[in-house]
């Protein structure tokens, strides 16, 4: 198991980050022909406004940008979309950045200079090939290194191979200043590199722009801006699949994008340990201590405590001799009691391990409580998407034979999408309670969480019955699983802001976070 698992998510700092980079849609004046698709924020907490674009109206809000750097700073092209990107597009921090740091190393005293500069002398050795070259056949970076041309071009096409853009370094080992894009686009000559060059130096645009994301299905080339960007979930009007405006994963609210990369790097680092110590160890029966089963003899003996017992029952090992031995049989009060634990196991907060030998059992219990009701809720958000293909089917049958039109029939369509929003609400609100500190938010939060899952199931139920359905009744379920998914995702809400707040009032000095602003194409 991870260390620091049990730590409260410390993730608002980041979600802080992508809000005070917000723009108006004036600032921005996007005239696309597009309107933001404005929702009711206080009605839905999953509320998101943006609108779609195209890959050129994304080239020209960078061109435009940049220009207005350039201009103010009298900057070649490379120079100022450099500093945009390391200012995420911020054109107040960036003009600021510059004035008080000319001489950084990704700004040079020359300023626009990122073009080569012939050498003084007619003939020149290249230190990479070892060759002596003409002048003409010499290139300097900005920083004084100079090499062959045929040898700047084997570098570039390399790091260009390696998906890099931005951040090409010169090639000199002891040397860090980067290489501008005049002077790649001069010096790589290999046509599909050249290619690939542009497209990486445009992903990382996008990438560096808090207020656009890029639709993360293959082949798929549309943009997205927002002028308040958010962990929320983006359609995508083309190939309408959905996602997180900030990450680009599955959508996962009430996670910030933070606490999900976080759970998901955990389920694939625990995956093979977690199997093999829920399969391989047990505790004791008598001390608690974890064991390691290591040979094939069921007869094991305590190192701790020295208690021996049987492997499969768990039993005192003094009662299995051979006419005692019932490990082969079903106990239907023991397999009660069990089930009776593990209901009571669910329903409380797991107490802190007080022993040391208890506290990988306990953690790993803890996650694989969460683990299972996350898979659980995958599992029945696929086989829903299945149900949600069968009742598109039965509509149309209705309609054709004629048992009312496809609004008569709306309810039922939206019945089906309602129950996957849940779902998948629900879904996502394990990986964030499993690292929610215990006390009343999330006595509360998994109040309502108990809710919201008891109430889906029963419209799950209803959904399926068919033609026997209580359409009055289905409805008042719809309304009920509306209502708790909101009062839901609102407490979760809340519960990030004082985690917010709290982690303010911790630093000094609290951070300032300048608005983002966006010149008008």
């Amino acid at each position: 198991m991870a260390e620091g698992d049990d730590d409260y998510y410390d993730c608002y700092d980041d979600d802080a980050d992508e809000a005070d980079f917000a723009t108006t849609s004036e600032e921005l004046n996007l005239d696309f022909g597009v309107n933001l698709k404005n929702i009711d924020a206080d009605a839905d907490p999953e509320a998101f406004s943006y609108t779609s674009l195209t890959h050129e109206e994304v080239k020209q809000i960078i061109r435009t940008a940049v220009e207005f750097v350039r201009n103010k700073l009298n900057l070649s092209t490379g120079v100022a979309k450099n500093l945009l990107i390391e200012n995420r597009w911020n054109t107040e921090d960036t003009v600021q950045t510059f004035r008080q740091d000319e001489a950084s190393k990704h700004v040079p005293s020359a300023f626009a200079r990122l073009r080569n500069r012939t050498v003084s002398e007619s003939m020149s050795e290249c230190s990479v090939c070892y060759t002596t070259k003409t002048r003409d056949n010499m290139a300097e970076n900005t920083c004084g290194h100079s090499f062959c041309a045929s040898c700047w071009n084997s570098y570039l096409e390399s790091q260009v191979a390696e998906g890099k853009g931005f951040g090409i370094t010169c090639m000199d080992s002891k040397c860090d200043v980067n290489i501008g894009e005049d002077f790649v686009m001069e010096y790589l000559t290999d046509g599909p590199s050249l290619q690939k060059y542009e497209r990486n130096i445009f992903r990382t645009c996008v990438e560096s722009n808090p207020s656009l994301s890029h639709c993360p299905t293959n082949n798929c080339d549309n943009y997205f801006f927002s002028s308040q960007p958010d962990s929320k979930r983006v359609v995508c009007d083309k190939c309408q699949s959905s996602f997180c405006f900030v990450c680009g994963s599955e959508y996962h609210l009430p996670c910030c994008c933070r606490t999900i990369r976080q759970w998901w790097k955990k389920v694939m680092d625990d995956a093979d340990t977690s199997s093999y110590i829920s399969s391989h160890t047990k505790d004791c029966p008598n001390c608690e201590s974890s064991i390691e089963k290591n040979g094939g003899c069921n007869h094991l003996i305590c190192r701790q405590c020295k208690y021996e017992f049987c492997w499969v029952c768990l039993e005192d090992w003094k009662s299995h001799g051979a006419e005692y031995y019932v490990c082969n049989r079903f106990n239907a009060k023991k397999a009660a009691d069990a089930v009776a634990a593990a209901a009571e196991v669910a329903t409380v907060v797991i107490p802190l391990a007080v022993n040391k030998p208890n506290v990988r059992r306990l953690a790993l219990n803890k996650y694989l409580f969460y683990l299972e009701r996350w898979k659980n809720h995958e599992q029945s958000l696929r086989l829903e998407e299945n149900l949600m293909n069968q009742i598109h089917d039965r509509v149309q049958k209705k309609v054709q034979n004629r048992e009312g039109s496809l609004i008569d029939w709306q309810y039922l369509m939206d019945a089906g999408k309602l129950l996957l929003k849940c779902r998948r609400a629900l879904q996502y609100t394990y990986p964030f309670a499993y690292y929610l500190e215990d006390g009343p938010s999330r006595m509360l939060f998994e109040h309502l969480q108990a809710e919201l899952e008891s109430t889906i199931e029963n419209l799950s139920f209803t959904i399926e019955q068919g033609d026997k359905l209580d359409v009055a009744a289905l409805q008042a379920q719809m309304r009920s699983a509306e209502f708790r998914r909101r009062a839901l995702f609102r407490d979760a809400k809340e519960i990030k802001t004082t985690a917010a707040q709290a982690i303010l009032q911790a630093a000094e000095p609290q951070k300032t976070i300048c608005s983002f602003q966006t010149v008008r194409p």
